[in-house]
């Protein structure tokens, strides 16, 4: 496989745990790195063999992990067509991989790294770097997938009131097969799957088999327009299908029998898929689909929804929290169906469930919308209504010119004009307090003076670590075979590279999804810095831990510097480590990277450090109350635009130049 083992700098730069920019200055200063071996000047390719030696002769590859030297190999030595029959060789026996007689031929080498990433992450880890290097370079290549969160609460909503589980699920879109996985762990015994990628159906039956130990039948094909299961019903369709399709299939599919509710327009593709799925359900059977906002008020697909609630198809709209899948910021929503049974009356009502406004780790979302789901499914007539988050509403309430199924539109509570007053004054009081605080802290942070223009001499992190002056630690996602640690609890708070970015506590719990072997516990004095930062800012949002930060889990977007206290003041550290020109500057998506091996900090004695480290805690303190005050303000201005717009507050009097709101 793979007769040109050529590599790329980047993969030189994986391969060596070293920067793209490491590698550029290999190439510049020593006259005996290997020469490029094909490519372009643009993207020059490297004899991995060659810089394997060149690398090894300087005792550079301690640092690598099984699975860089896997998909550095995997990368010089397998080509992307190769790969397709590798996997379709491939078959699952005892929760074990094992080849079949038609598997292509590999190499040693490429044998022990897979044993030895097996053995570090988990065979699951060898399949999808096989895949991804199947889409290399191919329009598939960002294939999207469902997080194991929301899979798991989609495949919750399907459990019948009675505590039955769905016999059969089939997943039209299935991707590399999360949902799938989801539902058979819940209890699923029959699995069907179908997506337009080889690799992905490959990849899907592989997983599916590995990670729930059911057999899955998965087929090939783009489901809407060459459906591979025409004649199957099933007791439960899962679904994350695409959004925005343009190209589906529009007129070639025009009257096809699958549209029982309306015929689809060219840009409502996801209400063709969500008819295909009902169209596969028995009487009856549960659908759960994955769907942007805007199908539930775009004007194009009004009478589609409208007839959906005729039917007694539509059960349920559920707001998702924030941004749930990777590639997207769009708020999404959950839409539960049924196929109309004859011998089940139609609830008359649908349930929408909004995401709370509080931030709240999104398994306490999932609890909350499968209890309330549960007890409108089990009686929609005794479902007690909650304020602002869930209610139950009557289908002739919804059939209106507009036909919109915005959850917000009907979970919001109305307003009490007296209970408004209050907020509004209370939220006056507070921001009051905050601007006099801010100016109070501003004014001691102001008295500064010039100083004659100085050069530091600085040094990496990297070099302060080496000489024992800090440790720079992170959180580790936990291997398929490694044991988790007596020390972890799931229900201690962690702290993430998000909260850092907002300014705010640990705002999640460790969970069993975030359970870690390599684990950072916070300690006070420590400097904390993200992963990834949403913006180019001048500075970086650090932070020195204080003792509501000391036993918190670090969560794996969360750098920790620990100072040696004798050596480095921790706010002097944070400061210099926070200045964006002092190394997070590797870019990705609009967003920045904390590359630790750049950040540079001056060469200064412990007794000077004190100065500047005073000077950027008062800088520290000075943003956060800048930031409540700004959050403040958003929730003044939100009050008041909101009773305003509802009708709980009349437009002020103008009485000495302030506002008087009255209800």
């Amino acid at each position: 496989m793979g007769d040109q083992p050529l590599v790329t700098a980047a993969d030189i730069a994986r391969y060596a745990d070293v920067t793209r920019a490491t590698v550029s200055n290999w190439r510049r200063r020593h006259s005996d790195f290997p020469a490029i071996a094909g490519g372009t000047e643009a993207r020059p390719l490297f004899d991995f063999d060659e810089v394997r030696a060149w690398v090894a002769a300087r005792g550079i590859d301690a640092t690598r992990s099984p699975l860089s030297e896997f998909r550095t190999l995997v990368q010089a030595r397998v080509r992307p067509e190769d790969v397709l029959p590798l996997l379709a060789s491939v078959h699952v026996e005892h929760g074990e991989l094992t080849g079949g007689t038609a598997a292509p031929q590999l190499s040693a080498e490429l044998l022990s790294a897979i044993q030895a990433v097996t053995a570090d992450a988990g065979a699951r880890t060898v399949l999808e770097a096989l895949a991804e290097r199947a889409l290399q370079g191919s329009l598939e290549a960002g294939a999207h997938w469902t997080p194991e969160p929301l899979a798991r609460l989609m495949a919750l909503l399907l459990t019948e009131p009675s505590g039955s589980y769905p016999h059969s699920v089939l997943d039209p879109a299935c991707g590399r097969g999360g949902l799938l996985i989801e539902a058979a762990r819940q209890g699923a015994v029959e699995l069907y799957g179908q997506d337009v990628l080889p690799v992905q159906t490959e990849l899907a039956r592989l997983l599916v088999a590995l990670e729930a130990g059911v057999e899955p039948r998965i087929m090939t094909g783009d489901s809407l327009l060459a459906d591979a299961f025409a004649d199957l019903h099933v007791d439960a369709v899962l679904c994350n299908p695409p959004f925005g399709q343009r190209d589906w299939g529009a007129d070639q599919l025009r009257f096809d029998s699958r549209w029982e509710y309306g015929e689809p327009v060219r840009i409502d593709s996801e209400l063709a898929w969500v008819q295909h799925g009902l169209s596969h359900l028995r009487p009856g059977g549960t659908a759960v689909f994955v769907l942007p906002p805007g199908v539930a008020f775009r004007t194009s697909g009004r009478r589609i929804r409208a007839a959906l609630l005729r039917g007694g198809a539509l059960q349920a709209v559920i707001a998702l929290p924030g941004a749930v899948l990777p590639w997207t910021s769009i708020p999404l929503q959950l839409w539960v169906l049924r196929r109309p049974d004859t011998d089940r009356i139609p609830a008359g009502k649908v349930l929408f469930i909004e995401a709370s406004a509080d931030r709240e780790p999104f398994d306490a979302f999932a609890d909350r919308a499968v209890s309330a789901w549960r007890a409108f499914d089990a009686d929609p007539d005794a479902f007690a209504a909650i304020p602002d988050i869930a209610a139950a509403v009557p289908v002739i309430t919804l059939l209106d010119d507009a036909v919109d199924l915005t959850p917000l539109r009907y979970t919001r509570a109305p307003l009490d004009p007296a209970a408004l007053l209050a907020q509004i004054a209370e939220t006056e009081a507070t921001l009051s307090e905050q601007v006099d605080r801010l100016h109070a802290d501003f004014g001691a942070s102001s008295d500064w003076s010039a100083a004659q223009q100085k050069s530091l001499r600085t040094v990496t992190i990297s070099d302060l670590a080496q000489r024992g002056a800090v440790r720079i630690l992170r959180t580790t996602p936990v291997g398929a075979n490694q044991v988790i640690p007596d020390r972890v609890n799931t229900t201690q708070p962690m702290l993430t590279g998000r909260d850092l970015v907002t300014g705010v506590r640990a705002s999640e719990v460790v969970g069993d999804l975030a359970l870690t072997s390599n684990v950072v516990v916070i300690e006070a004095g420590d400097v904390l810095l993200p992963v990834v930062r949403g913006n180019r800012s001048d500075v970086l949002p650090t932070r020195v831990a204080d003792q509501a930060d000391a036993g918190v889990i670090a969560g794996s977007g969360v750098i920790v510097l620990r100072p040696d206290p004798l050596q480095l003041n921790p706010w002097f550290l944070a400061g210099f480590a926070a200045n964006a020109d002092a190394g997070a500057t590797s870019g990705i998506s609009g967003a920045t990277r904390t590359e630790t091996n750049r950040l540079r900090i001056p060469m200064l004695p412990l007794s000077e450090q004190g100065g500047y480290g005073s000077a950027f805690r008062r800088m520290s303190e000075l943003h956060a109350v800048a930031r409540q005050a700004a959050e403040s303000t958003g929730k003044y201005v939100g009050l008041v635009v909101s009773g305003l717009t509802a009708g709980a507050l009349n437009p002020p009097d103008e009485i000495e130049g302030r506002s008087r709101w009255s209800d």
